[in-house]
């Protein structure tokens, strides 16, 4: 009887002290969003980061054709960079099959009525690259971000 009451004296223990951890838990976007660099920061000194891979921490948005990363906080930019956002044609290898899963399924979620691009928030291996403009009369852009892999996904 006596050891009855010790382990439920102890499961007791152990459920409030889980309960209070998940309580005041971070998404793991927030805990790791102290090692990882902002759009923000890549944005407003492209020539710092150029040919350097990092991790960003930011919102994958994509809608019909199109794509493009948002910074997790809005930047205080003067003179905002022209920028393409392209995937590496290895993404798909390098990324974890569960993290890929993850992000392939909230990219072809169907969206509610109303909504026409999918957001999603993560964390990215990218390396910053001068545009390759083909043509010399082109120049919409002037660097362009290569997704190399992707880290991590929020729900």
């Amino acid at each position: 009887m006596r050891r009855k009451g010790a382990l439920g004296a102890v499961l007791i223990i152990l459920m409030a002290s889980f309960c209070t951890s998940a309580m005041g838990q971070e998404t793991d976007i927030d805990r790791l969003r102290e090692t990882g660099t902002t759009l923000c920061q890549i944005e407003a000194d492209m020539q710092k980061y150029l040919g350097n891979e990092v991790t960003v921490d930011g919102v994958f948005v994509s809608g019909f054709e199109m794509g493009w990363f948002e910074d997790l906080v809005a930047c205080d930019i003067q003179k905002r960079a022209r920028i393409s956002y392209t995937f590496d044609s290895n993404y798909r290898t390098i990324t974890d099959r569960r993290t890929l899963r993850k992000f392939d399924k909230l990219a072809q979620k169907k969206l509610p009525s109303g909504q026409t691009v999918h957001r999603i928030k993560g964390r990215f291996a990218v390396r910053v690259e001068k545009y390759p403009n083909a043509n010399p009369n082109e120049n919409r852009y002037d660097f362009q971000i290569r997704i190399l892999k992707v880290v991590l996904v929020e729900d």
